[in-house]
């Protein structure tokens, strides 16, 4: 019996959910001062708030957030005060941003299309220095991370034909899906319940480590045998030599001279008597 199975992929599809807005006061311990700026209560600017950061002469903040938008407001900067702001430590392009109706509460700074994956710091800083009595306000600022809503979708795959005796359809298939960056992806199935596919190690396993770990160590104690073996060898062999008698050479005495023939001197002893005859001879 040969029936048609029609095999459906469930594909995830992330559309990105309205921006939930995070706002941060004035008051929120999430500001970082320095010496030169202050919190005041009644500060001029949004009437929703009842105060701002003051930010004088050489005075900075800086506010740490993690989303894809920031806005700060305040009231409308006055074109003769010189101020930067940096974010992630370096100094953009400032934004035009657009003024509201009312110049008190003005959307001093924006930025969007931030990466929401990573944490951003923005830092606002007063230089200006023809004016050591200026001052800048901040009311409060608002961040914003989009949520994204996966919706499942469901696609037809081509039709096949299989043997219901031999063969079913998979009961998932694994699901490449774009998330909300383009450079991550999300693998999924079409049931929640399967587990990932182990990957095999391809090590060395823990036995064949100690067998060469053995080795290793055994051919070092041999070598450090042989060297052992050859040193204590050559101590024996110099015992032995200073322990044995030492034997000097004996050089023979000079051979004498070989005796004079009787006749030679018996001769010799005639002619010295006749001498001392003639001696004696002449002195009478």
């Amino acid at each position: 019996m040969r029936a048609f199975v029609v095999l459906f992929v469930v594909s995830l599809v992330v559309i990105p959910a309205q921006a939930a807005w995070t706002t941060v006061p004035y008051t929120s311990d999430s500001w970082t001062l320095n010496r030169n700026v202050s919190r005041k209560a009644g500060a001029s600017g949004c009437s929703d708030v009842d105060g701002g950061l003051v930010i004088t002469l050489r005075g900075r903040i800086e506010l740490d957030f993690t989303g894809s938008e920031i806005q700060v407001f305040g009231p409308e900067f006055g074109y003769n005060v010189s101020w930067k702001v940096f974010l992630d430590g370096v100094l953009p392009p400032f934004p035009t941003p657009p003024l509201n109706d009312d110049p008190a509460c003005s959307l001093v700074m924006h930025w969007e299309n931030l990466d929401p994956t990573e944490s951003h710091t923005i830092a606002i800083e007063l230089v200006d220095i023809e004016r050591p009595d200026a001052d800048i306000v901040i009311n409060y600022a608002r961040f914003n991370v989009p949520d994204p809503i996966i919706v499942s979708q469901i696609e037809t795959a081509p039709t096949t034909t299989v043997s219901t005796a031999t063969r079913s359809a998979p009961s998932a298939l694994p699901v490449t899906t774009p998330f909300a960056s383009s450079e991550e992806q999300v693998h999924s199935t079409a049931t929640s319940s399967s587990t990932p596919t182990p990957i095999p190690h391809r090590g060395l396993s823990l036995p064949i480590i100690i067998v060469i770990a053995v080795c290793g160590l055994l051919l070092v104690i041999a070598f450090l045998a042989v060297l052992w073996y050859l040193h204590h060898r050559r101590q024996r062999r110099q015992r032995e030599l200073m322990g044995r008698p030492r034997t000097m050479p004996v050089t023979p005495p000079p051979e004498a001279p070989p005796p004079a023939p009787e006749s030679t001197v018996h001769v010799s002893r005639d002619l010295r008597s006749e001498k001392l005859n003639a001696v004696f001879a002449q002195t009478s």
